[in-house]
Formats: structure tokens, C-alpha cells, sequence
């Protein structure tokens, strides 16, 4: 099991790679902070494609950390965050770096705690974004 401070590490050694392009970290024991190690190395990274968290315990915290990162990032297409603890405030953070951001092609939000409200905002928010897929 990768933890907080494997995540630490790895995205240590990721920083100067041009390399890597899909990143599966699924099923592993990555919190909040093991999520803002990785919006760190996904504002600097221009390689990276995919990146699978699903499975993991980022919750609200960790979803306003990558979010942050995916309004900066340029090149990742499909981002899952499927059965992550996930709630309103999280899910909304996402959405509204989606609206600005035209890499991302997919992005899994499927299992979390998100309320059909909050969807079913977030659908109209994106509206204007027909290349991004959500899974719920």
C-alpha cells in the first residue's frame, strides 16, 4: 500500500520526468495530503495523461487541492476520482476549475458523496464544456 508519504517520494522523483504518462495509483491509503503532493507535481508536469486515485480517502480537502492543479494543467485528459470520499464542497471546486480547463476528456466522480443537487448544478456549470465526460 502507497501511503501519504510514498505518495511524498514518488512525486519527488516525478518532478523533472518527460516522460511519464499514465499514473494508477488506485486502492491505495492516500489522504488530503498525499492529494497535495500530486497537485504539486501536476502544476509542474507536462507529460502526465492519466491519473487513476480512485479507491482512496483525498475527501473535500484533496479534491480542492487537485482542483487547483487541473485549472493550471494542460495535458491531463482523464482524471479518476471514483469512491474517494468526496463530497458537495469537493465536487464543486472541481467543476469550476472544468470550466476553463480543455484537456480533460474524462473525469470519474463515480461512488463519492456527492448530492444529486450538486450534480445536477454542475451539469449546468458545464454545459459549455462538450469534450468533458463525467462519470458519477
Amino acid at each position: 500500500m502507497i501511503t501519504d508519504e510514498g505518495v511524498k517520494y514518488l512525486t519527488d522523483a516525478l518532478q523533472n520526468n518527460s516522460t511519464l504518462m499514465y499514473l494508477y495509483l488506485h486502492y491505495n491509503e492516500i489522504s488530503e495530503e498525499g492529494a497535495k503532493y500530486l497537485s504539486q507535481l501536476l502544476e509542474k508536469n507536462g507529460t502526465l495523461v492519466e491519473l487513476n486515485l480512485c479507491g482512496n480517502s483525498i475527501g473535500d480537502k484533496g479534491a480542492q487541492y487537485l482542483a487547483q492543479a487541473l485549472a493550471k494543467n494542460e495535458t491531463l485528459t482523464m482524471m479518476d476520482l471514483g469512491s474517494n470520499g468526496i463530497g458537495d464542497e469537493g465536487a464543486k471546486h472541481i467543476a469550476k476549475c472544468l470550466q476553463n480547463n480543455k484537456a480533460l476528456e474524462a473525469m470519474k466522480l463515480y461512488i463519492n458523496e456527492i448530492s444529486a443537487q450538486t450534480i445536477e448544478e454542475i451539469k449546468q456549470i458545464l454545459k459549455t464544456n462538450e469534450k468533458l465526460t463525467i462519470t458519477w
